[in-house]
């Protein structure tokens, strides 16, 4: 978790907030999700726009960053009743969070939107494919773009987005530098943008 968001500043006691949720009268209950919505609502948002390294608000990445950001309070809202109080809220919500971006990642075009925008050539932190359907779209991909691409191109990005290589193990692998690797990669992420477009 962030530590500029360790200590909250919360405006009233956890416990009294859970219990407004949880209530029956409706009126009540509206009223502590907004409070909740308002107190948390920058903790989470920060929280997700971390996984993609803080775009700028007017781009792309930042509408799905809200988009998610709202999903969480969705999760949240709906999961309430099962809160064990035996942690903080925000960790209870970072945990959403995190889980909320995985699945993201998990489904193709999530996948596909964090390799184009992968500006560091992290493949580490977008985790690699984990299941057929993504599996089988990058190995299309790299056929379609194949004539588009050097040789050891592809198997750069084999490297990084099929195994989940490091920069620094594909360049041992390949006994290339890392600057190479780099160049490699952008070319790929270059020629993915052309093939699928930004949706």
């Amino acid at each position: 978790m962030n530590k500029n968001f360790e200590n909250l500043k919360l405006k009233f006691k956890e416990e009294d907030l859970i219990n407004r949720l949880n209530c029956d009268d409706e009126k009540t209950k509206k009223e502590a999700q907004d409070e909740f919505y308002k107190q948390y609502y920058p903790f989470v948002l920060h929280t997700i726009s971390k996984c993609f390294n803080f775009p700028p608000e007017n781009s792309q990445q930042y509408m799905e960053i809200q988009e998610l950001t709202q999903e969480v309070f969705r999760k949240a809202f709906r999961a309430i009743d099962r809160f064990k109080q035996n942690s903080k809220i925000s960790t209870w919500l970072y945990t959403i969070a995190s889980n909320t971006y995985k699945n993201y990642l998990k489904s193709n075009k999530g996948y596909l939107k964090a390799i184009r925008n992968d500006e560091n050539n992290k493949p580490e932190e977008l985790s690699y494919p984990d299941n057929p359907e993504q599996i089988l779209l990058i190995k299309e991909i790299l056929r379609k773009i194949k004539s588009s691409l050097s040789e050891r191109a592809l198997k750069v990005a084999k490297l990084c987005y099929l195994e989940g290589k490091t920069m620094k193990e594909i360049a041992k692998i390949l006994d290339i530098s890392k600057a190479t690797v780099h160049n490699d990669l952008t070319k790929f992420k270059n020629t993915l943008k052309e093939e699928t477009g930004n949706s």
